[in-house]
């Protein structure tokens, strides 16, 4: 009956409620907060791992929605762009997926890398609000710690909470007709309580930002496997295809560089060197199996 009067997007989500979550907690109450279930199921993950082999193993996971990860807001930027930022107005961000309009400054694949470990203390906690210090947000982004990642950190926090952002989601099974499904606008987080000549902070995740991961939550990223990867293109790349499952169907290069936010005005042949140097990158650390890029610029990801 629920799934009868749901709009096609959600429906997938729907059914996966019904399998693992229906006996404690309601479809609505689901869509309000999928994060806070997830640490559930997070754990039962764990223990079969150990139970198969015998050796404990926590999985460092961090979830975001599929369209986000898609469509996303987070560049690769350079270590000369980071230090000198644009300040966006009403920037649109379009790919087949969807679109994103960003107000604030330019957020970097580094400002990405705060947010997800702010994901991910939002499912250990269970709520959209919770106190941190800056030690813990790098022992998840897998940094050393220290006076310069400590302000890296700080800078992250204060720019995400600055940023504004509306997304417009396109129905996934007609993406040609660009018919928008959801859209959803308001800053990443709404408030970032940084006391100063002190390590600790006190996070509050904006509800209605929140409200797009917790009723889309179905892409974990793996932290610990992301924080081996050096290069800001593998880091987007291997986001982008946590989305996709399998392997072998072409993604058309152009396609791909605009999913993961790459500078699509450089020249062919730099864009074809950054995105293969990525793709040997995310092979060398078991992320994909093997890859090509043929004569037709279609790239070719095997999992």
């Amino acid at each position: 009956m629920i799934l009868q009067s749901l709009p096609r997007h959600e429906k997938a989500i729907c059914q996966k409620w019904y399998v693992e979550f229906s006996d404690y907690v309601t479809w609505e109450e689901y869509k309000k907060g999928g994060y806070k279930y997830l640490a559930d199921v997070v754990e039962q993950v764990n223990d079969h791992i150990q139970k198969v082999t015998g050796k404990p193993q926590q999985l460092k996971l961090a979830f975001m929605p599929t369209e986000i990860a898609r469509t996303s807001p987070f560049f690769p930027m350079g270590r000369a762009e980071k230090s000198d930022r644009p300040m966006y107005k009403d920037f649109i961000i379009k790919n087949k997926w969807g679109t994103i309009t960003v107000s604030g400054e330019k957020l970097s694949i580094q400002d990405e890398s705060v947010l997800l470990a702010v994901l991910f203390l939002v499912k250990k906690y269970k709520s959209d609000k919770f106190s941190t210090d800056y030690a813990e947000i790098c022992r998840i982004m897998g940094i050393s710690r220290g006076p310069n990642t400590y302000k890296t950190i700080k800078v992250g926090l204060t720019r995400l909470a600055k940023s504004v952002v509306e997304t417009n989601l396109f129905d996934t099974a007609n993406l040609d007709k660009h018919k928008i499904v959801r859209s959803i606008t308001g800053a990443i987080l709404s408030n970032v309580d940084q006391q100063p000549e002190s390590t600790k902070v006190d996070i509050t995740v904006n509800p209605y930002f929140l409200a797009l991961y917790g009723a889309n939550m179905t892409t974990g990223i793996n932290l610990d496997k992301r924080a081996q990867l050096k290069s800001d293109v593998a880091k987007a790349l291997y986001r982008f295809l946590e989305t996709h499952t399998g392997g072998g169907i072409p993604f058309g290069l152009a396609t791909l560089i605009l999913a993961i936010n790459l500078n699509a005005e450089q020249p062919l042949f730099t864009i074809r060197k950054i995105v293969r140097k990525a793709l040997a990158e995310l092979q060398k650390n078991g992320v994909c199996k093997r890859w090509k890029i043929d004569k037709n610029d279609l790239v070719y990801i095997y999992r």
